[in-house]
């Protein structure tokens, strides 16, 4: 058995809860047992040589031989303070260049300003309470992430100068920006007053998020690109000056437990051929719909609840906008629970849904 699945050890099957289409993600499984079925046909069991009556002796004084532990692994820790001493840096710029791969760099209480180029894969752990880490600059990117894997924790990071605009567009000026990679971060908090608190770009980006807040920035929470397939949990997307979060570009991204709040337009935004899935999210109090989508972006949308946004709780602004709304609640939305265009003909499924 071993052997006939051992190709598939390292598989990636993480985009298959992007599977939406029952008959899709149906043939996507069939096959894939199809796979391992053959496979096991190809493995013919070997036979075991019958050992001696010494052999026997010798295996049974082995297993009655006292057991020796390994030696355990030591992460390597780096740590970072405002008071220099011998074994501590005065920036995490400057551990990160010294820290090996793999290793841990524990973060002292304070506020560091500068811009941090995680391109090494290892941990980055704030100390203390929730905020008690910040990284900041004026503008650019306080944490421009490459790596392909590892954990940030308990750190803030925030831009607190406006960007460069060209009218009303504002150029790269993010709290923190992913370019490739599946790092993870949890309990952070990202905000930029200049453009957007987290930027993700790119097929190769799939980062993943617990637990995190963006909040008070001068565009999108959060903004996903150009392929880019990120996940979030249990976080905070509230009070940002455009929508809270905008999917675009033939992106894909997953939130679960989220709440989206306050944002001066819609809460989601998904668009350009893009998707994404809410499970069991929330959305009120948005200046705009709770979830718009269009330009052939589809929504999919399970057990959430939908309350109290200016406009519809869910909305199409165009004919190639779809979704799928599922044992969803919404409750006093100003236009409404849905606001679709070709409302008898249009491409949002709905089932088991409760009206206010």
């Amino acid at each position: 058995v071993k052997t006939a699945v051992e190709q598939y050890q390292y598989g990636d099957f993480s985009k298959w809860r992007f599977l939406s289409n029952p008959a899709e993600k149906s043939r996507t499984e069939n096959k894939f047992a199809r796979d391992v079925k053959e496979a096991l046909k190809q493995v013919r069991p070997t036979k075991k040589s019958p050992r001696s009556a010494a052999a026997k002796t010798d295996a049974q004084a082995t297993f009655h031989r006292p057991s020796v532990s390994p030696p355990q692994s030591r992460v390597k820790t780096y740590f970072v303070g405002q008071e220099r001493d011998d074994d501590t840096f005065t920036s995490i710029s400057s551990a990160l260049d010294a820290a090996e791969q793999g290793s841990r760099i524990v973060v002292a209480s304070g506020v560091y300003r500068e811009k941090i180029n995680l391109n090494k894969n290892l941990e980055i752990i704030g100390e203390g309470d929730p905020g008690s880490v910040v990284v900041e600059m004026k503008t650019g990117v306080a944490l421009a992430v490459t790596a392909q894997f590892g954990l940030v924790r308990n750190i803030s990071f925030s831009i607190f100068g406006t960007a460069p605009r060209k009218g009303d567009r504002c150029f790269s000026c993010m709290a923190c920006k992913v370019f490739e990679g599946r790092m993870t971060f949890e309990d952070c908090v990202f905000s930029s007053k200049g453009c957007a608190a987290l930027g993700i770009e790119g097929s190769s980006s799939s980062p993943v998020f617990h637990r995190c807040r963006f909040e008070n920035s001068f565009e999108s929470g959060v903004s996903v690109i150009t392929g880019a397939t990120p996940e979030f949990y249990d976080c905070q997307i509230r009070d940002n000056r455009n929508v809270g979060t905008q999917v675009k570009s033939k992106s894909k991204a997953l939130f679960r437990s989220c709440a989206f709040s306050g944002n001066r337009f819609d809460g989601a935004f998904i668009l350009e051929g893009s998707e994404a899935r809410f499970e069991d999210c929330e959305f009120y109090r948005n200046g705009e719909a709770g979830i718009s989508v269009k330009s052939d972006g589809n929504a999919i949308v399970h057990r959430c609840g939908l309350s109290d946004n200016v406009e519809a709780g869910f909305q199409t602004e165009d004919r190639s906008g779809k979704g799928e709304v599922i044992d969803s609640n919404f409750k006093e939305n100003g236009l409404g629970a849905f606001k679709l265009v070709g409302f008898i003909k249009s491409n949002v499924y709905r089932r088991g849904n409760t009206e206010e």
